[in-house]
């Protein structure tokens, strides 16, 4: 998103990029998680209408609590409600819990 203000854009369909982060999935919950989630709620709220920042965060609310009313993947949806929450509240930086290297705590 920021690089149309330095230069122009180009589109190479041929080039194919390998990034090397395995397969996903919510058992695959990590620090990076937040950070996204966080970082593109910030993102739509500085870039787009606010349509757009609203629609993203509260959907992704939504889904957090209708997933925990239904007993699904907790520690995500916590991930999920923190991120959101300190993206509207403009809480950037290092967060003490989700530091680069977190994984969640396995269930015994």
């Amino acid at each position: 998103m920021r690089l149309h203000k330095v230069g122009k854009i180009v589109c190479v369909p041929s080039i194919k990029v390998h990034h090397d982060t395995g397969k996903r999935s919510v058992n695959s919950l990590n620090w990076k998680d937040y950070y996204g989630i966080r970082n593109r709620a910030d993102m739509y709220r500085r870039l787009f209408p606010k349509k757009y920042y609203y629609y993203y965060c509260y959907s992704n609310l939504i889904k957090a609590s209708v997933n925990g009313l239904l007993g699904r993947h907790s520690e995500y949806n916590k991930v999920v409600r923190k991120a959101i929450y300190d993206a509207m509240h403009n809480k950037f930086g290092v967060d003490n819990l989700y530091r680069p290297g977190w994984k969640p705590e396995k269930d015994s």
